[in-house]
């Protein structure tokens, strides 16, 4: 069986607390394809959405993971896709892979594990035991019910997705413009600041529609790079870093 997480968390905390999961000894892998935002009609190619993680120079890892899960989950009959149903991504990540194996003769097993999903890495085993989620195999009835509404949503595949009040909802790209806007003000600001308050205020997770949309509005005009983000931290030195960058609104922008 390889069990797949839709974030590199999500896949760590199942390898922390597995003997309690009760999936120790199994394989385990991440689909990080960060699905709230942009073009999701081929999800799994990452040309089709390298726009939205290549605002920096050392972005190359979400190809190397798409990779990395297609490699680890080739071999194996068994795949069963850990979700929970109260995270945009995880459950867009649920119903893009369920997509992509529906053409591979494969059993898929489903697990939702919405009540400690975000909560694992914060759980004290001793004071606060929990039952493991139950896996089961997918029914017909649930395979045809997801492909539905995954197809749906391919077919607007509008900017941005938001789970809300249990359904994803579509949303258009100016969604948070206003918030971006009245945390700038007219004062230089690193991008990470914005960045910050969007996902504590008003789209917890969603970074890389974030950083898309500021990405956005620079090219628009509203903002102009005052200074540009730079990291050393990668092999060959230096290389730019999207949200260490520091802007402002531009003149015409901010009348």
């Amino acid at each position: 069986m390889v069990n797949v997480f839709f974030s590199g968390s999500g896949e760590g905390s199942a390898r922390t607390f597995s003997q309690e999961l009760g999936i120790k000894g199994e394989y385990y892998t991440n689909a990080p394809l960060f699905l709230h935002a942009g073009n999701i009609k081929d999800p799994f190619v990452y040309k089709t959405r390298k726009y939205l993680y290549e605002l920096d120079d050392c972005a190359s890892w979400q190809s190397i993971e798409i990779k990395r899960f297609k490699k680890n989950t080739t071999a194996s009959k068994d795949i069963c896709l850990w979700y929970s149903t109260k995270d945009t991504d995880e459950y867009l990540g649920m119903l893009a892979t369920l997509d992509y194996f529906s053409d591979k003769d494969k059993n898929i097993w489903l697990c939702n594990y919405s009540d400690i999903c975000t909560a694992m890495p914060y759980i004290d085993l001793v004071k606060e035991p929990f039952t493991p989620p139950e896996r089961h195999i997918i029914t017909a009835e649930e395979h045809e019910r997801y492909a539905v509404e995954w197809h749906k949503l391919q077919e607007t595949n509008a900017p941005l997705r938001i789970l809300k009040d249990g359904k994803i909802t579509d949303f258009p790209e100016n969604y948070i413009d206003e918030h971006i806007f009245e945390i700038a003000g007219n004062k230089e600001i690193r991008i990470g600041v914005i960045c910050g308050e969007i996902l504590a205020n008003f789209l917890p997770r969603m970074l890389v529609f974030t950083e898309y949309r500021i990405h956005q509005l620079i090219e628009m005009g509203e903002f102009v790079i005052i200074k540009q983000g730079m990291t050393d931290a990668v092999i060959g030195g230096p290389a730019k870093y999207f949200s260490y960058s520091v802007i402002k609104r531009t003149e015409r922008s901010a009348q």
